[in-house]
């Protein structure tokens, strides 16, 4: 006889929950560098900077949220006999047992004891 367990919970569609993680990123900054004079003005007498522009990258650290997919797993609390199966024995004993392997002394006992709530359980 083989044990044949179910959940009372459905498992099998996964978990979602939202998680947050911290991401670091670099943004190209700009700045104005003075790189040489030129003359100008009127007739070439008055002196002007010559400016150029530079790049530097900016770190920048953020947090953002995701969704992850967690696989389930049945507690304890939730198992239970399938379908066309019973549950016989107590204290760490407990088994679920095909009701077409019981022979009929078995089924008799199985249905006197089917309405004591504790005493087997199942679907």
């Amino acid at each position: 006889m083989f044990r044949h367990w179910c959940c009372k919970e459905d498992v099998n569609k996964p978990l979602n929950v939202q998680r947050t993680k911290i991401v670091q990123a670099y943004q190209e900054g700009y700045y104005k560098v003075k790189i040489g004079e030129t003359n100008c003005g009127t007739f070439g007498w008055s002196g002007c900077s010559l400016y150029g522009t530079r790049t530097h990258l900016v770190s920048y650290t953020y947090l953002t949220q995701y969704d992850h997919d967690m696989d389930r797993t049945c507690k304890s609390e939730h198992l239970t006999c399938c379908h066309g199966y019973v549950l016989l024995g107590k204290e760490g004993g407990n088994n679920c047992f095909a009701l077409a392997d019981l022979d009929d002394e078995q089924k008799t006992l199985f249905a006197r004891l089917k309405s004591f709530d504790g005493l087997l359980g199942g679907k």
